[in-house]
């Protein structure tokens, strides 16, 4: 049986794939009042069932608009205001199908001060 060894690449580095498990991560970003894309990456030539989950990094009383397209297409979109550093968020999921681009982007609604977010995709790759 063969070893999958994972490197991890960093921050916004597209989708890495290691055995059936597939993940993505921005690392945090400062997002201001302009749409600002957190990942960005097409799927390949496989399927993924997945999940989207947003995170703040610091406490704030903007409203930060996070948005998920599929092949250019607004699918989703979630508004937290009013949070503190580590608040855990509701989870997003999402069907990748094989070839497909998922971007997820984010800005702040309420004011142009730049505030610490990022964004994670994992999910279960299906061939």
């Amino acid at each position: 049986m063969a070893k999958n060894i994972a490197t991890f690449l960093g921050g916004n580095k597209g989708l890495s794939i290691v055995g059936n498990h597939a993940y993505a991560y921005s690392g945090v970003i400062a997002v201001d009042n302009n749409e600002t894309d957190l990942l960005n990456f097409k799927s390949g030539k496989i399927y993924i069932i997945g999940t989207f989950q947003p995170s703040i990094h610091e406490d704030t009383s903007d409203n930060m608009f996070f948005k998920v397209y599929i092949n250019g297409v607004e699918v989703s979109a979630t508004l937290i205001g009013s949070t503190t550093s580590g608040t855990p968020f509701e989870e997003t999921e999402i069907l990748l199908p094989p070839l497909t681009n998922l971007k997820i982007t984010c800005d702040n609604d309420s004011s142009s001060s730049a505030r610490s977010v990022a964004a994670s995709f994992v999910g279960r790759v299906y061939e």
